[in-house]
């Protein structure tokens, strides 16, 4: 009920007897005077980067590897219809049937186009783990629009939650209103959701960093380093499951099948497992600011 302090000493390697010594080694041990927030202690433990990193540089086949190398692949799906229908390579151009030739020139190299028709880009894991209404994670992504939703119902999502009836569902892109302006919708999969409008409306043909922050019950978007609105998670939300099955990028995922399809360029999709601060947000957007060049030379 009370603990007290005492002048005992800080013990490593073993708890106070030799019954509970550690096999092992240890390295690095700091013993901080205050409490560590989720952002500090992900930059203690990898420089702040996130858990998951599409950079869509491959420029050919089916798979997107995650630059974290954990083994969180992305997998690409071209269907038939649509103006692409293959996943060709990025020196196929754009103008093409060619999903990578038409996204070689990226925000940072190359990108990855999806032709809002029946192409999509599914996670295989479920890291970052489970997330639900009182989990804290962030979604960054560099998009481009070929074309804007054309009325209610009319969802793109960039970077959506997979989901089943009644689990935690969250993404960022268009949301099902069919608003022209850059997103974030919250929600409870089959029942309700909220979403966030950015304060102006969205243009095609234009490279915009789209961040949605997911933090405990409050979700907040972001566009080019800007902070455009927040909202509080409202009881439907609250109530939802939280399972992670997984992300899908250019589309929803909904029991199995994959609507509201984005029409556009992606790139440089990022999920972090809390919630990016203001200045660590301008800080990912401002690497925009430097001209970065692809496998194929593509700046």
């Amino acid at each position: 009920t009370v603990i007290t302090t005492d002048t005992n000493p800080l013990i490593l390697g073993g708890y106070y007897s030799s019954s509970y010594t550690l096999n092992g080694k240890m390295d690095d041990v700091r013993v901080y005077n205050y409490a560590r927030t989720p952002a500090q202690i992900a930059l203690d433990y990898n420089h702040g980067l996130p858990a998951i990193w599409y950079k869509f540089n491959e420029c050919q086949g089916a798979t997107v590897n995650d630059s974290i190398n954990i083994g969180t692949t992305g997998t690409i799906t071209i269907g038939s219809t649509g103006t692409q229908s293959t996943l060709g390579t990025c020196v196929n151009g754009t103008g093409t049937t060619a999903a990578w030739g038409n996204g070689s020139n990226g925000k940072f190299g190359a990108s990855l186009n999806f032709d809002g028709t029946d192409d999509y880009m599914t996670t295989g894991s479920t890291v970052p783990g489970a997330l639900g209404p009182t989990s804290s994670f962030t979604l960054s992504a560099w998009v481009k629009a070929n074309s804007l939703p054309t009325g209610n119902g009319d969802r793109r999502a960039t970077i959506a939650k997979i989901v089943n009836t009644n689990d935690f569902e969250a993404l960022i892109g268009f949301p099902y209103s069919g608003t022209t302006k850059w997103s974030l919708e919250v929600g409870k999969a089959g029942v309700g959701s909220q979403e966030l409008n950015a304060n102006s409306s969205a243009t095609t043909g234009t490279w915009n960093h789209l961040v949605g922050v997911f933090n405990n019950g409050t979700a907040s978007l972001y566009l080019n380093g800007v902070y455009q609105n927040s909202l509080t998670y409202n009881s439907t939300v609250n109530s939802a499951t939280s399972i992670n099955r997984g992300w899908t990028v250019a589309s929803e995922n909904y029991n199995g099948g994959y609507y509201y399809k984005f029409n556009g360029q992606v790139d440089d999709v990022r999920i972090y497992p809390y919630a990016l601060n203001l200045t660590q947000i301008q800080t990912v957007y401002n690497e925009g600011s430097a001209v970065r060049f692809g496998p194929t030379g593509n700046p």
